[in-house]
């Protein structure tokens, strides 16, 4: 992850969040495909864990929300607003054995409250109030920066 990235969100307060889902034939195949997070009214990140790659990247454009599916349309990507905010204090890395491509998701660690991890498990992401407590063994909490 790029620190420039990483030093824009630190210390911001999130305004807005959202996240993406996929749908085929109207049923869903996958809850959360991505995080959307807002800070300063108009600067949108992604947030993306994948193959043990976690991924924040700065979006050029607001990501547009469609909160259901559309008739007759095979493929579709949803995106709906979710409540999740907070001011970010720290960006932390599930690590296993603290390898950095064995990225198990993110923890976003608050000034107010308990923060939250997004995180993949089976190729399907998930946000967990707090620490997730199942990568508590073998997993390393490390500082993005």
């Amino acid at each position: 992850m790029k620190n420039e990235i990483i030093n824009k969100l630190l210390g911001e307060e999130i305004i807005q969040s959202r996240v993406m889902s996929f749908y085929i034939d109207g049923e869903m195949v996958n809850e959360i495909l991505c995080l959307y997070v807002n800070i300063r009214g108009s600067e949108w990140f992604s947030i993306t864990v994948s193959d043990g790659i976690a991924e924040i990247e700065e979006l050029n454009s607001e990501p547009k929300l469609n909160p259901s599916c559309q008739q007759g349309s095979n493929f579709e990507y949803v995106v709906k607003s979710i409540d999740l905010n907070g001011r970010i204090k720290d960006i932390k890395e599930y690590l296993w054995d603290g390898q950095w491509d064995e990225c198990a998701g993110l923890f976003f660690e608050l000034y107010e409250g308990i923060g939250f991890s997004f995180v993949e498990e089976n190729n399907y992401a998930r946000i967990i109030l707090g620490v997730d407590e199942r990568l508590q063994s073998g997993y390393l909490l490390k500082s993005v920066r």
